[in-house]
């Protein structure tokens, strides 16, 4: 029988780090939770860099960077609605390799 382990970050957990990744980078200095931060900010970009080309697109234009959806798909020539779908998928795909796969 296999156990299955929780999951380390909670799927909102998730788009909040993608969404205020400027101010991870501000938390990381501070004093005592600036290692928790810096530990986070370590696993998302990890997973960043294993994200799809298609997913991370989207998850930096629009969610780390801030570009509305309507930018976003001017930008890389698509619909408002493949940024949503892909911002959507990019998230879930973050959530799952943030957990190890869980």
């Amino acid at each position: 029988m296999s156990r299955r382990s929780a999951a380390k970050y909670a799927e909102e957990e998730v788009r909040a780090l993608v969404e205020h990744y400027e101010h991870l980078l501000e938390l990381q200095g501070t004093r005592p939770r600036g290692l928790d931060w810096m530990a986070r900010r370590a696993d998302l970009d990890a997973a960043l860099e294993q994200l799809p080309a298609k997913y991370w697109e989207v998850v930096l234009l629009h969610g780390l960077i801030g570009f509305s959806q309507y930018e976003t798909g001017h930008l890389l020539q698509i619909s408002q609605a493949a940024v949503r779908k892909r911002y959507s998928q990019g998230l879930e795909e973050l959530h799952y390799l943030m957990n190890g796969g869980v």
